[in-house]
C-alpha cells in the first residue's frame, strides 16, 4: 500500500508577497474609484443624493477617488472666482461648488466634497465655526484653511479642531492643484509662510509638552506610520512603503490619533516632531 504523498509547500519571496500586495492595493482603488465615478455619475445625471449616514466602505470610495471633489468657502466672491479659476484648469479635479460662511455646512451636506478650502476669517459665520460644524458631520471632509496672515492667531486652534492643513491665499497657483490631490489622498498640507509659525506655536501650548508620554502608547508599527505620515505621506505612499493594504493603514492612522489624542494628521505630525522621532532625517525602513 503506497504511503501518504509528500507535496512540497511552494516558497514565497519578499518580492513575491510585496507585489501581491501591491496587487490587492491597485484592486482595492480601481474598485474604490469605480465606485465613486457611478456615485458622481448618478448624483449629475439624475441628481441622486445621499441622507443619513455613510458606512465604512462609502467612507473610504469616497476619500480615494481619481477625480478629487471640492468645496471653496470664503466670504470674497473675488478669492472663490480665482481659487476655482485655477482648479478648474486641472482636469482631475472636481470644483463642485463655492459659497460664503453661511451657506457652508449646508452645502458640504448636500454636495459630500472630499476636500474643503476654508477661510478662516469670515463675517456672519467664521471659519472655526464652519470647522467645528463639520467635524461633527457622520462623514466629515478633509478641511485645509485658507488665511491671508501667516501669523494667524486662529491657526493653532484651527489645528486642534480638525484641520488638515493650512494654505496661504497668495499660494503659488502651480502648486494648489497638487496641495488638494495632496490633501484628498490623506496627506497633509502647510505653506511654507505658514509651518514655523504653525509649529512655533503649537509646541509653546502646554497641552503637548507631554508628547514623548503620548508617543509611549503606540505600537512599533503605529509608530512606523506615525513618522511617514509626519513627512507627508498619503494613505497610500505608507502603504507601499510597509507593504500594507490601505485599508489597514487608515486603521492604523485612525488608531494613532485616538491614542494621541487629536483631531487631525497634522497635530499627529507636530506631536512627532516634537517628540524628536523625525530627527534622524531619513525614511523608517519597514
Amino acid at each position: 500500500m503506497a504511503g501518504p504523498t509528500c507535496r512540497a509547500h511552494p516558497v514565497v519571496s519578499q518580492a513575491d508577497a510585496s507585489v501581491g500586495v501591491e496587487s490587492i492595493h491597485k484592486a482595492e482603488l480601481c474598485i474604490q474609484v469605480a465606485t465613486k465615478l457611478l456615485v458622481d455619475w448618478a448624483r449629475r445625471t439624475f441628481g441622486v443624493t445621499f441622507s443619513g449616514e455613510l458606512s465604512a466602505v462609502e467612507t473610504a470610495v469616497w476619500r480615494w477617488t481619481a477625480v478629487p471633489s471640492v468645496v471653496i468657502v470664503d466670504d470674497e466672491a473675488l478669492i472663490r472666482s480665482g481659487f476655482e479659476l485655477i482648479l478648474a484648469a486641472a482636469a482631475d479635479i472636481d470644483v463642485v461648488k463655492t459659497c460664503d460662511g453661511v451657506q457652508a455646512v449646508d452645502v458640504i451636506r448636500e454636495q459630500r466634497p472630499d476636500v474643503v478650502l476654508l477661510d478662516i476669517r469670515m463675517p456672519g459665520k467664521d471659519g472655526l465655526t464652519v470647522l467645528a460644524e463639520l467635524q461633527r458631520l457622520p462623514a466629515p471632509p478633509v478641511v485645509a484653511m485658507l488665511t491671508t496672515f501667516d501669523a494667524d492667531e486662529y491657526i493653532a486652534e484651527a489645528l486642534r479642531s480638525g484641520a488638515s492643513g493650512f494654505l496661504l491665499k497668495d499660494t503659488d497657483p502651480e502648486q494648489l492643484p497638487h496641495m488638494v490631490r495632496t490633501l484628498a489622498a490623506g496627506g497633509l498640507v502647510l505653506s511654507g509662510g505658514v509651518s514655523p509659525k504653525v509649529i512655533s506655536g503649537y509646541l509653546d501650548d502646554r497641552i503637548d509638552r507631554d508628547a514623548e508620554e503620548r508617543l509611549r502608547a503606540l505600537t512599533d508599527r503605529e509608530t512606523e506610520v506615525l513618522q511617514l505620515l509626519a513627512r507627508g505621506h498619503s494613505n497610500g505612499e505608507i502603504s507601499a512603503t510597509l507593504y500594507t493594504s490601505v485599508g489597514t493603514v487608515k486603521d492604523q492612522v485612525s488608531s494613532i490619533l485616538a491614542k494621541l489624542s487629536v483631531k487631525s494628521r497634522v497635530e499627529a505630525a507636530i506631536i512627532a516632531q516634537r517628540a524628536g522621532i523625525l530627527d534622524d532625517g531619513g525614511q523608517h525602513d519597514p
